[in-house]
């Protein structure tokens, strides 16, 4: 069962999207004001061929939710050899998860 903030992936992007392999992030990247703009940078960088015109309000919003998208994607249950499925939520832990899955 997965459901912590290491199987979402949680800032295993921070090094792509400063441009620091030696970075360390306390706490998850979108919850840190200083990251806000390098997270914005980075998601317009890697999408501008297919945006075409966006809405500037809207940037930070859309550059979170690929943030997340990317996290999930490239957190360590990827390296599985069996099938998983990745029901885990950035910022979640493994208590939170055990208690949706009671609901």
């Amino acid at each position: 069962m997965l459901g912590d903030c290491a199987s979402a992936g949680t800032n295993v992007m921070a090094s792509e999207i400063t441009g620091k392999s030696d970075i360390l992030v306390e706490y998850s990247m979108p919850w840190n004001d200083k990251l806000h703009q390098a997270i914005d940078f980075w998601y317009l960088k890697k999408n501008h061929k297919r945006l075409g015109l966006i809405d500037y309000n809207q940037v930070h919003y859309k550059a979170l939710d690929y943030l997340y998208d990317q996290e999930i994607k490239n957190s360590y249950w990827k390296h599985f050899k069996t099938k998983v499925t990745n029901l885990s939520k950035n910022g979640a832990t493994a208590y939170g998860y055990y208690k949706r899955l009671l609901k």
